[in-house]
């Protein structure tokens, strides 16, 4: 969670299908059962390494109370308000450029329903209209089409590719693709 006055507290924020809340100490079986699915691991654009200790660091990172520069929020269906399936948040937060990182994960048993889109739109929204940041970053792997349609649908347009992890700039599943929305080109699409 953001350590400043302006994190989302226990506010929620509504949207049709999914709700967004702050994460929670028994949120942690379900964040460490969506961090060890093999898909989810694979489409992370972290480095490589053990995925357990890769999956421990991630997830007491997420649980972080007192993790400055991020804002982690659960994903959870309107219909089944406790139960999370999913993080949506901003990372690398930068208050005095109005700048931060996106991301979001999401369990695989609730995929291709539409449910990241939105609940990336409703992150979005907040961070804009109440938090005032101006521009967000997002990333994905090459071969991860399904996150490059979220950022894309949420306005967020392809801005350069990073090289494969071999540092070469052929076709390949490692290359990191960088998508930016800045507020004037959010603005231009409402």
């Amino acid at each position: 969670m953001l350590n400043n006055e302006r994190s989302v507290n226990d506010h929620v924020i509504l949207g049709k299908q999914v709700r967004l809340r702050s994460l929670r100490v028994h949120d942690e079986a379900n964040v460490w059962s969506i961090l060890s699915n093999p898909k989810i691991m694979l489409s992370m654009n972290r480095s490589t390494g053990s995925s357990y200790r890769r999956t421990e660091r991630i997830l007491a990172q997420l649980l972080s109370q007192n993790q400055r520069g991020s804002l982690h929020l659960a994903i959870c269906l309107c219909n089944e308000e406790e139960k999370l399936i999913g993080i949506v948040s901003l990372q690398h937060w930068n208050c005095y450029k109005g700048e931060a990182r996106l991301g979001y994960m999401l369990d695989s048993a609730y995929w291709h329903r539409g449910l990241t889109t939105e609940a990336v739109s409703l992150l979005l929204h907040y961070a804009i209209n109440k938090l005032g940041l101006r521009r967000i970053e997002g990333r994905c792997r090459k071969g991860n089409t399904a996150s490059a349609r979220v950022m894309l649908k949420n306005g967020l347009l392809l801005e350069r590719v990073l090289p494969r992890m071999d540092g070469s700039l052929e076709a390949g599943e490692d290359g990191i693709h960088i998508y930016g929305l800045n507020i004037e080109d959010h603005n231009q699409t409402i």
